[in-house]
């Protein structure tokens, strides 16, 4: 093994991965959590009638027991940012952290996203709203099964409805598949690109146009990516600035 890797435990598991960037991650997610609070000073949260609604729907559903997963959960994770901004970022499922603190991407890899935003000045509490497909965390952080996805797709049909997005972002394989029905869908081929939503998409209406990129925990597994992300991440700040 070049000198130049080291073996090391990052996001799920122990991977090789490039010194110098493996130091920067580590720095720069050190950092997040300063930065991000700097961030909730400077830009307080919406209070606008439609976060209301929101915050009025997810009473309504915060104790769901539709699925197996409501069995080991400790709460479940509901959207968060500026539903204002008509951008929504959405995801996989919650993790570890998530399902203590309530909140998505609040994590290793939600504060890998964060900083990644920040660094093109994309701020959670202005420029976006970020979800997930399933709203419960999966036991050993595994996939949410197929079933899951489809009896919580629920929650983030009525995300979609009461925000109106003209921006969807998916992050991962995951979130691209519950978000437009399509099956079959490789990130590393459509990453940086869009997908439409087809007729068994139970959350958009078909047609409608997703951006795929890769899910900040694979950038944890593929430090490397980090490049591709970053190209995708400022592609993204254009697609937004285009909105206002």
């Amino acid at each position: 093994m070049n000198s130049a890797y080291i073996y090391e435990t990052i996001g799920f598991g122990k991977v090789y991965i490039d010194k110098k960037l493996s130091k920067s991650i580590k720095n720069n997610v050190e950092n997040v959590e300063n930065k991000s609070q700097e961030t909730l000073e400077n830009h307080t949260s919406t209070t606008s009638e439609l976060l209301q609604k929101l915050k009025a729907f997810y009473e309504t559903c915060k104790d769901c027991k539709k699925c197996q997963l409501s069995e080991q959960r400790t709460q479940v994770v509901f959207g968060d940012g500026n539903p204002d901004s008509k951008v929504l970022f959405v995801g996989e499922a919650p993790g570890a952290d998530e399902d203590v603190e309530g909140k998505p991407f609040v994590g290793k890899a939600g504060k890998l996203l964060t900083q990644e935003l920040e660094r093109v000045g994309l701020l959670r509490q202005r420029d976006y709203y970020i979800t997930n497909v399933v709203k419960c965390r999966p036991p050993g952080n595994r996939t949410p099964e197929e079933q899951e996805m489809i009896t919580c797709s629920y929650i983030l049909k009525e995300e979609v409805k009461l925000i109106k997005p003209q921006l969807v972002i998916a992050l991962g394989k995951t979130a691209a598949v519950g978000l437009s029905g399509v099956k079959q869908i490789s990130p590393t081929k459509v990453r940086g690109g869009f997908i439409s939503a087809n007729l068994k998409s139970p959350i958009l209406v078909p047609g409608t146009k997703i951006f795929v990129t890769y899910h900040p925990s694979y950038l944890l597994r593929n430090p490397n990516e980090l490049k591709n992300f970053r190209e995708d991440i400022m592609k993204i700040k254009t697609l937004i600035e285009s909105l206002r």
